[in-house]
């Protein structure tokens, strides 16, 4: 079982005690699976990237220079990074097929290894000038052992692992037979000793760098997928499926194993503690063993099918990310945490509500979510931590909210409850078009802004024919009558009913095309905007010159002949009346001069008699 809550190594201390009381009850065999941990500490996240050119299909490091390097295959070329500011130092290309790298970082070179080509090639670990090159039989993979300036190649095809000088890539001793399934390798720089697991047979070879011989061979339970070793203690572990082995340096000392539930395929060693960190690189799964307890804890997550190293202080990671083609650097810090302790508000069934925000403590940003679906209305605003929404059932339910940050989350199971919306006398709203509607024209709208619970049911009388009214207020039809109707509409429910006449006006003609002019500018007279209006209106009064009318509009179809002026009035008349029943109270006034050419006042371009406007 993996949990996802760690603690600290007091806490831990505590853990081991309880596990070795367990082990005395006969309850838990030691190593047979990891304790619970009760909270959490730190964790590693995404904090920055270092973008690449390419993918990086392999990282290593040079603590002694503060160096990462990045191997890309398309093309082959090595991006140096600074460890330490995160600046590319220099990139290089490398020559040939490449199938395996590695790091020699007394000497400071990279070697190179070729399978097709037969050859391991030595260059400058900056500029990426060759040193030499040294012939090998189809060597697959190659590992360092800087103190005994030894360079070990592993040829798959032939099963065999070979020592080199690192210097000049010339043989040391004959070549050792270990199979040709050979899965992970290690090295222990201070006792030089290579350790090496292979597949078919299930086992960890153990190398003597001094002799070159094989020491020790130890039986494994399933296929070995990594391996590690503490340069301080000698311990190796190994991984496979879900479970880590110790193994001791000591041949007498039993093979400790450990189920972490975790399928680790890369171990790394964390430089702060005693942990053996896993990872799974499928899933992308950063989770820590404490070897001492048996304790697993979940660290964090990764990005996927990468392996991960540390710098020289253990606090930060470095992951080749391959979906962004760049090298993740991941800190510790500590995993948001929720304060809260209950969702507050009092949530009525169909009514909007909102909640107060959410607290948590932890470095930010911290993202708030619902995990899963509530089933409920509801949502939750990331930032603000506020749950929010019209609530569409009544009673009492449970759901999780989370809070995350770059290191991790916290959940919090909260209940609500929903309460029966208080039953309220109905009201009647409003129209949801404008007036005035056209006669043969459709009509498609309805009442909007009504309010009661339960919901009113709608009936009116007075509508023009043509014209009907659902029971959810809604209205359909078209007119086929022209006039101004009195349409008294009832809204009722259980807890009583309320009538209204909303006035609804049919129109012969559409006015909607009659504008206000006046230099060379337009404004729909039909404009909701009163405020646009009157302000048009004061900017004409202070810059007309004819006789302080405050608006000069133009009557629709209107001739410039003194026979077409009461025609004009007439019309201004009908329009004077659409203003008023859409709530612009215009009042026409006689028009005189009706030969002055206004071509000037529009943009006609010719005389027409017209009509001017006042606004009350």
């Amino acid at each position: 079982m993996l949990i996802t809550r760690s603690r600290t190594r007091s806490e831990r201390a505590v853990a081991a005690a309880v596990t070795m009381a367990l082990v005395v009850a006969g309850s838990v065999a030691l190593g047979a699976g990891p304790a619970v941990a009760a909270d959490e500490d730190l964790r590693f996240g995404v904090t920055s990237e270092v973008p690449l050119q390419d993918y990086s299909s392999t990282l290593l490091q040079d603590i002694s220079t503060h160096s990462l390097f990045s191997f890309s295959s398309s093309p082959n070329l090595i991006t140096v990074v600074d460890s330490d500011t995160l600046a590319v130092r220099t990139t290089y290309p490398v020559p040939g097929t490449v199938d395996a790298l590695t790091l020699g970082t007394e000497d400071q070179r990279l070697y190179v290894a070729s399978r097709s080509a037969g050859t391991i090639t030595g260059v400058d670990i900056f500029s990426g000038a060759p040193v030499y090159h040294a012939s090998v039989s189809r060597p697959s993979t190659i590992i360092a052992d800087d103190g005994l300036d030894l360079l070990w190649a592993y040829s798959k095809d032939n099963g065999t692992i070979t020592g080199m000088d690192s210097a000049d890539g010339a043989a040391i001793g004959d070549p050792i037979t270990i199979g040709k399934n050979a899965t992970s390798f290690a090295v222990d720089r201070s006792t030089h000793t290579l350790y090496v697991t292979t597949q078919f047979a299930h086992e960890l070879i153990i190398i003597d760098g001094h002799t070159q011989q094989i020491t020790r061979r130890v039986r494994l339970e399933s296929i070995p997928r990594a391996v590690v070793v503490d340069r301080e203690t000698h311990v190796a572990f190994v991984a496979w499926s879900s479970s880590v082995a110790r193994v001791d340096p000591d041949p007498e000392v039993p093979l400790q194993v450990f189920e972490t539930g975790v399928w680790s395929d890369s171990l790394v060693l964390d430089p702060t503690s005693d942990d053996v960190m896993l990872v799974d690189t499928d899933n992308g799964i950063l989770a820590a063993l404490d070897p001492e307890t048996g304790v697993v804890l979940r660290h964090g997550d990764v990005p996927t099918y990468s392996r991960v190293m540390f710098d020289e202080s253990g606090e930060r990671l470095f992951v080749p990310n391959l979906q962004e083609r760049s090298i993740a650097v991941l800190t510790r810090g500590t995993p948001a945490t929720i304060t809260s302790t209950e969702l507050g508000g009092k949530p009525q069934h169909t009514v909007p509500f909102a909640s107060p925000a959410l607290s948590a403590d932890g470095p930010g940003p911290i993202t708030w979510s619902i995990v899963g679906r509530t089933g409920l209305g509801l949502s939750i605003d990331e930032h603000t931590g506020i749950v929010s929404g019209t609530p569409t059932y009544r009673g009492t339910f449970a759901f999780t909210v989370r809070a995350g940050n770059t290191f991790g989350y916290d959940d919090l199971l909260v209940s609500i409850t929903i309460a029966e919306q208080p039953k309220t006398k109905p009201t009647v709203g409003h129209y949801r078009f404008v007036m005035p509607q056209i006669k043969g024209a459709s009509i498609a709208g309805g009442i909007d802004g009504s309010t009661g619970y339960p919901a009113p049911t709608f009936t009116a009388t007075g509508l023009p024919k043509g014209v009907t009214m659902n029971s959810g207020g809604g209205l359909d039809g078209v007119p086929k009558q022209v006039g101004l109707f009195r349409v008294r509409v009832t809204a009722k429910n259980s807890s009583g009913s309320t009538t209204k006449v909303l006035p609804m006006r049919i129109l012969g003609q559409d006015w909607s095309t009659v504008y206000v002019n006046f230099g060379y500018s337009r404004t729909a007279l039909n404009s909701e905007n009163r405020k646009e209006l009157r302000t048009l209106a004061r900017s004409i009064r202070k810059t007309a010159t004819m006789q302080n009318y405050d608006l000069y509009g133009l009557a629709p179809n209107t001739k410039h002949k003194s026979k077409d002026l009461k025609r004009a009035k007439k019309r201004a008349w009908a329009m004077a009346k659409y203003l008023r029943h859409v709530g612009l109270d215009w009042k026409p006034t006689y028009h005189y001069e009706v030969e002055r050419d206004y071509s000037k006042y529009h943009s006609y371009g010719s005389s027409t008699a017209a009509v001017l406007y006042t606004y009350k």
